[in-house]
Order: structure tokens, then sequence, then C-alpha cells
């Protein structure tokens, strides 16, 4: 006798070869180590923009108050930014 299983469409589409979802796997974790280190790089060229904000009479984005501002939440994004490359990096491929 012959038994017959029947799948739905969306068991059929969400069926993946444990091989196929091992690789997808270490493809998406490659792109997650590529993104923070493209973050925390994007923060460090924009870092001597807002140190020259600070010290300008005319900074070039807003006001001086907002200058002052900026500088301390930019190294405060970059620390953030550097925790979470590390995280990532740990737990390397």
């Amino acid at each position: 006798m012959v038994a017959i299983e029947i799948l739905t469409l969306k068991e059929i589409l969400e069926y993946e070869e444990p091989s196929i979802r091992h690789r997808h796997d270490l493809d998406i974790k490659k792109i997650e180590i590529i993104g923070a280190w493209g973050i925390l790089i994007l923060m460090l060229l924009f870092l001597p923009i807002h140190i020259s904000d600070v010290f300008s009479e005319t900074p070039a984005v807003g006001s001086h108050n907002a200058a002052l501002i900026r500088l301390p939440v930019q190294f405060l994004l970059i620390f953030i930014a550097w925790k979470v490359k590390n995280n990532i990096s740990i737990h390397k491929l």
C-alpha cells in the first residue's frame, strides 16, 4: 500500500533543503557583519564634521547649540555601533 501525504501550498513554499538553509544563514551573517562595519565607518566619517561644527561660528548643519548636542550623541552612537559590531563578530561564521 502506498501512503500519500498531502501538503499545503504554504508547506511546499516554506520547505528548504537543510544545506540550503545553512548556506542562507551564513549569507545573512556576512551581511550583518558588513552592515555593522558600514554603520561604524559612516559614523566615524561624519565625526570630523560634527567636531568642526562645534568650533565654527556658522555650523554646516543647524545652530551652534545643535552642534553641541550632536557631538556627544555622535560619540554615543559610535560606542553603540562598536558594541553591536563586536557582538556580531563574536559569533563569527
